[in-house]
């Protein structure tokens, strides 16, 4: 079985309208975790389709035009990546297997999206942009670490390929936060 040895802790925290949301899938930062390669491939799917449903909702919901502009980027983006992930799997024969961490993964995003949909207004726009500037750090440094530890060279590749997007994407968060709070 051809596996990665993952060193990374994935506690991913939102703050929303006052509460903390966390979703902690492993414990220790130095429990080495292995993943194989169907395993990296279900939980990359797992970010992107909650990333992609967490920008319909952004979309419908957002007040603001950066908000909305951004949370389609993020559903485009991430529904993309899903397709190209899928004909990466199917070139290099993996099939995604479902880690703990992809549950715990999906299990936050159920309950941030009920957070999220009581939100309205100016409200929405924060806690969402907040949420998203949240997962996109907790994720760039996990496809970081899975990255360095890849042994199958287009997987490697396919992670080396999707950081920039999740840079980008932080970035993008982190810009829209700070013209929220200029607003203020």
């Amino acid at each position: 079985m051809n596996s990665t040895r993952v060193r990374h802790s994935v506690c991913v925290c939102i703050v929303l309208g006052g509460g903390l949301l966390c979703s902690c899938a492993f414990t220790e930062r130095v429990m080495p975790l292995t993943m194989s390669h169907g395993n990296v491939v279900a939980v990359l799917n797992t970010i992107d389709q909650t990333e992609a449903e967490d920008g319909e909702l952004g979309q419908e919901k957002g007040t603001s035009l950066n908000v909305r502009s951004f949370a389609s980027r993020l559903a485009h983006e991430h529904r993309t990546s899903i397709v190209d992930r899928q004909h990466l799997a199917e070139k290099i024969n993996v099939q995604p297997n479902k880690p703990s961490l992809a549950s715990a993964l999906e299990e936050m995003q159920v309950e941030s999206k009920r957070l999220l949909e009581k939100k309205s207004g100016r409200d929405f726009d924060e806690a969402y942009i907040q949420q998203q500037i949240s997962i996109h750090q907790q994720m760039v440094g996990l496809i970081q670490d899975t990255e360095d530890s890849m042994d199958d060279p287009a997987l490697r590749q396919h992670l080396r390929h999707i950081r920039p997007n999740l840079l980008s994407h932080l970035s993008a968060a982190r810009a829209i936060d700070r013209q929220l709070s200029a607003q203020r």
